[in-house]
């Protein structure tokens, strides 16, 4: 499985924003705060108080869950974006459906680790990353 890691700002108190201080978006407080855990692959993970509530402010309330949007969508201030000349290139969104030949999508998570892993192979290799 892959997890996507968010570089967030404003953790101590005032705007707390996604990706960017500068450019990033804006999250109210009480989506983020307080964060909880959330099981993903069989393992705890820190996610935000109102993860769904977040993805849609994150992609302005397009679906999301349906529609699979571009990296380019968010960063194109950043890298001097043009419409003109790339525009073709990231339209910024296509519905999740059209790419499952390319890419492999999340499913639905089984309860504990994968077949196979035990805890002992869990917590060993926990203890390498962490240490």
């Amino acid at each position: 499985p892959y997890v996507d890691i968010w570089f967030c700002h404003g953790w101590s108190g005032g705007t707390f924003s996604l990706q960017s201080a500068g450019f990033g978006v804006p999250m109210p407080r009480d989506v983020v705060f307080p964060r909880r855990k959330v099981f993903f692959a069989g393992l705890p993970l820190w996610s935000f108080h109102f993860p769904r509530t977040s993805l849609s402010n994150y992609y302005g309330g397009q679906d999301w869950f349906n529609d699979c949007v571009g990296h380019a969508t968010f960063h194109r201030q950043e890298r001097k974006f043009s419409d003109k000349s790339e525009g073709a290139r990231f339209n910024g969104k296509a519905p999740c459906r059209s790419m499952e030949a390319h890419f492999a999508f999340a499913t639905s998570p089984d309860a504990g680790p994968p077949d196979g892993i035990t805890d002992d192979i869990m917590m060993a290799r926990l203890a390498t990353w962490l240490l």
